[in-house]
């Protein structure tokens, strides 16, 4: 284990962000292929195939945040991180076996539930390597535009892959197991490199008390909610929720809206998302570079404005010719996908910085815990989202299988794709006008951590210091630095 003093090299930056090749690119194919795959070719009605993945994702309530106390608590020579990094990457295979045709409900839902506990073993100690390895906004920021390079390049192959397979094999089941097959051998790969060329902070893991079973999980779930505390993350998580779930019920409802609304085959449906990642990346470095110049807060805002700008203009794609129609359609695909990588990026952007304010606050470092937290908390919300889009469509008598939907279908279709990305569009855009975070304060924040880190009281704090871990813990600051209930 190395000192987070260490230089970090573009290297390192590269290996790191390749990690995010199979956490984007996992749930990008899921969240837009998986509901269709359940309901077109493996037979699931829509309300099954909704609960499978609710199931999935609500079971992460519990995997989610006793994977990110395991390793913030992990004692290894491997390393508290990196060693899951090691025993999960050949288990990522399993996510090939999610495609197999044939099968019925309690196969896919076993199926999925396994690949879920899967990537939680690996993304949670993940998402902590930027905070682990560098104290610095700059290198942050420029590490998390890298990742996000990866995980939408991940997004192209999302689009692409399945129109490329389909030119070959014209049968959609035979499509899909091969397209399983290799995403699987693709996601693997990268952990090597993580493994490799990253490291993590010199934390010493104390010695606790043997404690049952249930007070053991009974503490994860108190430290946990005690996350909630911290007023910068409350902010962060709801700008969070509100983006990436927003994202996730458009992307399970693309594939119908473009095959039934837009009339289109599925191949086409593929090329149209590959544009539309294409956009996504090219736009990660605008993002980068907007975050370090206006701030995280300000380029989260323009992401979500435009995405919510974009989502409302297909509402009047239906009164134009199909011309005209199409020319819009285009137009708003290019905003999305800008709109769609700011909204990526932007909110773990922010969370590489929560942990310094946690510290003000606990003076411990938690960033397993936040990122279980973050991860936990979409997953739950997304698994309420996504079992409310199979069961409207369900109610809007969705007929699994058809070629041809009702107009009832047709307005369950739209009621999801537009509807629920434009409700949680909101929610973000409503926690991104009350959040306070910037450069300048951030510096004003680690400055104050290493005057305390060096034995300087707290009574002795600069005014500004005080009012910047003020605004950003939610507490006064006479019950920071540990002077409080809150861990």
């Amino acid at each position: 284990m190395m000192s987070q003093n260490k230089q970090v090299k573009l290297k390192n930056m590269i290996a790191y962000g390749s990690g995010d090749f199979f956490g984007g690119g996992a749930f990008t194919i899921l969240g837009l292929w998986l509901m269709y795959f359940y309901t077109n070719i493996a037979g699931l009605s829509a309300a099954e195939a909704g609960l499978v993945v609710a199931i999935g994702r609500g079971l992460d309530v519990f995997a989610d945040p006793i994977m990110g106390y395991i390793s913030d608590n992990w004692r290894g020579p491997l390393g508290r991180r990196r060693f899951f990094f090691v025993i999960g990457a050949p288990l990522v295979s399993v996510f090939a076996l999610l495609w197999i045709p044939g099968f019925g409900f309690w196969y896919y839902l076993f199926g999925y539930i396994a690949f879920n506990f899967i990537f939680t073993m690996i993304q949670v100690p993940y998402e902590t390597l930027a905070a682990e390895m560098t104290d610095s906004y700059h290198v942050r920021s420029k590490m998390t535009g890298i990742r996000m390079v990866f995980s939408q390049s991940s997004n192209i192959v999302a689009g692409f892959l399945p129109a490329a397979i389909m030119y070959f094999f014209a049968d959609e089941k035979t499509s899909f197991v091969i397209m399983g097959v290799i995403c699987a051998i693709l996601f693997m790969l990268p952990w090597f490199f993580v493994y490799k060329f990253t490291w993590e902070r010199d934390v010493e893991v104390s010695k606790k008390q043997y404690m049952t079973l249930f007070k053991e999980i009974k503490s994860i779930f108190v430290n946990i909610f005690s996350t909630l505390r911290v007023r910068a993350f409350r902010l962060n998580l709801l700008m969070y929720i509100g983006a990436f779930v927003a994202l996730d019920v458009f992307g399970a409802s693309f594939a119908y809206y473009f095959t039934f609304i837009l009339d289109y085959n599925v191949s086409s449906a593929s090329i149209v998302y590959t544009c539309f990642s294409v956009i996504q990346v090219i736009s990660v470095p605008i993002f980068a570079y907007l975050c370090i110049k206006i701030g995280s807060v300000m380029s989260y805002r323009v992401a979500i404005s435009c995405l919510l700008i974009s989502m409302l203009s297909f509402l009047i794609i239906p009164i134009f010719s199909p011309a005209i129609a199409f020319a819009l359609f285009v137009m708003i695909i290019f905003v999305l996908g800008f709109a769609r990588a700011g909204c990526y990026f932007t909110p773990w952007n922010i969370y590489n910085f929560i942990a310094d304010i946690d510290e003000a606050l606990t003076t411990k470092r938690r960033e397993g815990t936040f990122a279980s937290t973050m991860t936990v908390s979409r997953k739950l919300v997304q698994a309420l989202a996504f079992a409310i889009v199979g069961f409207t469509l369900s109610v809007f008598s969705f007929k699994a299988g058809a070629t041809v939907q009702s107009s009832s279908a047709l307005l369950g279709i739209n009621m999801c794709f537009i509807g629920g990305t434009v409700l949680f569009c909101i929610i973000g855009a409503i926690a991104a006008s009350r959040f306070r975070l910037t450069q300048a304060k951030h510096l004003i924040l680690v400055s104050e951590l290493e005057r305390l880190r060096d034995g300087g009281e707290l009574e002795q704090a600069p005014v500004e210091a005080v009012k910047v871990v003020e605004e950003l813990t939610g507490w006064p600051h006479e019950k920071t630095w540990g002077r409080n209930n809150a861990f």
